[in-house]
């Protein structure tokens, strides 16, 4: 499997982990067994909002088992972008157990995705720019044709007061 799956305890202590996570994180199983998840997280306010959301069970608590998308730090330091789907391991009597987590590395499709907007964004600001510059020139031209207009009806003017005039 090359998702990483991270199996966690009521206090959100690593009990298990797959290959998969050693290779995506960088981190061996040893180095990470009794650890909360929390050193994961690129943004530690990301550890207590998916914990709210992912893993605390209360009875009637919202609870949200949708992917998401989430920044976490690998051992060197770098940070990835993850799918992730989390879930709360609750026993017959409801109390809770544990919870899964499930982390597919999205890092390359995240940042051509980002990229795309930032090519989205200056694309169309240049064409923003191109409309104003256009626009200029059109009411540049407009104003030269209104003004040799103006100039053409004097002489017209001129011409036609001097065939009536005989100046």
């Amino acid at each position: 499997m090359s998702d990483a799956l991270i199996f966690a305890d009521a206090q959100r202590r690593v009990r298990r982990v797959n290959p998969a996570f050693e290779t995506i994180f960088g981190y061996t199983a040893d180095e990470v067994m009794g650890r909360t998840t929390e050193f994961l997280y690129a943004d530690p306010h990301d550890y207590a909002t998916k914990g709210r959301l992912r893993f605390e069970h209360r009875p009637g608590s919202a609870r949200s088992d949708a992917p998401y998308e989430l920044r976490y730090r690998r051992k060197d330091g770098t940070e990835l972008w993850t799918e992730s789907i989390g879930r709360s391991i609750v026993a017959p009597d409801g109390s809770l157990l544990g919870g899964f987590a499930m982390h597919r590395d999205i890092t390359a499709q995240k940042l051509a995705r980002l990229e795309l907007e930032q090519h989205r964004v200056q694309t169309e600001a240049a064409m923003r720019d191109r409309d104003m510059r256009l626009t200029g020139l059109i009411e540049s031209a407009m104003d030269a044709m209104i003004s040799i207009n103006d100039r053409n009806e004097i002489v017209l003017f001129n011409t036609a007061a001097e065939r009536m005039f005989g100046h």
